[in-house]
């Protein structure tokens, strides 16, 4: 028989905040530590200024391509083929030959 090879669960006896986000911040540092080691094993947290060159590179690449009209609000028919279009919260950046679609699966 296989093991289990699930991680380890989080104790139900460890103090985190009353809202469930639980931040490597005072009070609760051994908590967000004992997270990392049972539920989040393996989970690597990077410096925030890690990957500033890259971040500013994309963010004047998705400026760029802002301006350029490439971002469209994505359509729907909420209540099946036949009925009224609707605007999606969803914002698509399409890539590829032009005139190409995708259709979704399900």
């Amino acid at each position: 028989a296989k093991a289990n090879t699930f991680p380890i669960p989080f104790p139900a006896n460890v103090k985190y905040p009353k809202n469930g986000f639980l931040r490597n911040e005072a009070p609760y540092e051994e908590s967000f530590k004992k997270a990392l080691e049972t539920s989040y094993e393996g989970f690597v947290v990077d410096q925030p200024d890690i990957f500033l060159k890259e971040q500013k590179i994309v963010k004047e690449a998705l400026e760029v391509m802002e301006e350029a009209g490439f971002f469209r609000v994505d359509v729907t028919q909420p209540f099946g083929l036949g009925t009224k279009c609707a605007k999606t919260y969803v914002t698509r950046c399409l890539v590829g030959e032009t005139g190409t679609t995708y259709k979704y699966l399900g």
